[in-house]
């Protein structure tokens, strides 16, 4: 199973919208899936924020799948922590993390797209993200 741990802010959440998801950086998303039939697990804040049938629904309102959205990474002290935690309990082939904010991410760095707070997921990281998961290249 290949896994994109999802953040909200700064990847599908731009400004001037910071409550509502981008459209276009939602169909870059919806390309890396449909690239590498990947799954999402959401590592966003937004986990502690709202319930996950919620964050299913804004997603499917992009045209992501709800099927796709198989869960979300368990508090921990930082969110390489969290990352590990969901990893060393599901079985995965390949991940990638896309974050804006990587100061906490440095044990997973070759597996993190990094993006711009104000642009969100552009569909040159979604290339690189879509490398990533099919082992053709690095964060």
């Amino acid at each position: 199973m290949k896994v994109i741990f999802l953040d909200f802010d700064g990847v599908i959440v731009t400004p001037p919208k910071v409550r509502s998801l981008n459209k276009g950086c939602c169909d870059n998303l919806k390309q890396i899936i449909d690239e590498t039939d990947s799954f999402i697990v959401i590592s966003s804040c937004w986990r502690n924020l709202h319930p996950l049938d919620y964050l299913k629904r804004k997603l499917a309102e992009k045209g992501i799948s709800r099927k796709r959205v198989i869960g979300i990474t368990p508090r921990g002290n930082n969110r390489d922590e969290e990352v590990q935690q969901w990893l060393d309990n599901n079985p995965v082939d390949a991940f990638v993390i896309l974050d804006d904010d990587v100061f906490d991410l440095q044990e997973h760095i070759d597996k993190v797209i990094q993006t711009n707070f104000e642009v969100g997921l552009t569909g040159l990281l979604a290339e690189k993200a879509v490398a990533v998961l099919n082992g053709t290249g690095k964060g």
